[in-house]
Order: C-alpha cells, then sequence, then structure tokens
C-alpha cells in the first residue's frame, strides 16, 4: 500500500479511525490476495494419498528389477550355450558317426545326436537344466557333409 495513501486517509477529518482500520485491511487483503495469487495446493491428505499409491506402484516394480538382476538365468543360458558349442566343435562330430551321446558337466546334461542321411550329417545338441527339471535350456543343430562317406568314395 502507498505510504502518502495511509498519510492521507489518517489525516482526513471525514473519515473515522474505525473506518480507516477497515479501509486498511481490506486494502491489504486485495494486495496480498495479488501477491499470493491463488491459495489452492495439496493438503496433507492428498499428499499421503499420493505418496501411498506411488508406493503402492514402485515397491513391486523395484522388488521384480531385482530378482531379474539377481536371477542367474542368463549365466545359466551363456554357460549352456558354450558348452552345446564346445560338444558341436569335437572331433567325433565333424566325422559324423550316427549315434547318441549324453554327458552331464555343470548341472547340465548335454545330449547329442548324429543322423546321416546320404552324404549329409544332421547333429543335434540339446542342453537340459537338470535343477529346474529337465527344462531345456539351449537346442542347436548343424549340417554337415559326412566325412566318413566321402572317404569311402
Amino acid at each position: 500500500m502507498d505510504v502518502a495513501l495511509a498519510h492521507r486517509l489518517r489525516r482526513s477529518p471525514s473519515i473515522s479511525r474505525v473506518s480507516w482500520w477497515r479501509s486498511l485491511a481490506s486494502r491489504g487483503k486485495k494486495a496480498a490476495s495479488r501477491f499470493i495469487g491463488d491459495e489452492s495446493g495439496n493438503t496433507l491428505a492428498e499428499t499421503l494419498v499420493a505418496l501411498t499409491l506411488f508406493s503402492g506402484v514402485l515397491i513391486p516394480l523395484l522388488t521384480s528389477i531385482g530378482s531379474l538382476i539377481m536371477d542367474d538365468r542368463a549365466d545359466k543360458i551363456h554357460e549352456a550355450l558354450n558348452l552345446a558349442q564346445m560338444e558341436l566343435a569335437l572331433p567325433e562330430v565333424q566325422e559324423a558317426r550316427e549315434g547318441d551321446a549324453v554327458r552331464t558337466a555343470r548341472g547340465l546334461r548335454v545330449e547329442r545326436r548324429v543322423t546321416v542321411h546320404g552324404a549329409l550329417a544332421e547333429i543335434d545338441v540339446l542342453v537340459i537344466d537338470t535343477r529346474k527339471g529337465g527344462r531345456p535350456v539351449v537346442h542347436l543343430a548343424k549340417t554337415v557333409v559326412a566325412q566318413n562317406t566321402s572317404r569311402a568314395r
């Protein structure tokens, strides 16, 4: 509020002291409402409800992310893939002798099946997790020219 206006109101003989205080108060309210603006905001109850809803979504999300991080499934798949690739690279596989072979390594069962069809040999390698109830982890297949048939000719 303007200081000069306050002095004029106080010195004016036509305005009583009560009306002067009332006019000063009303002008102050108008100035304060212009300064403060809209008084709407969040109450404590609204804030607590929003925090509860946010926590209700955030806690399960973080729990699932944590279980994904601590899950060793990716490591198990990587290990199974390495075993399957090593099985395909064995010399007896390259010779393509027909038959089955099974071996167990690090909790994984590696099954190899070689089937010869004329000059071609199909090699299937299946890696199964023995700890998860026999669930297949990796299946690799390869078709090669059978070396033993080319030697016989």
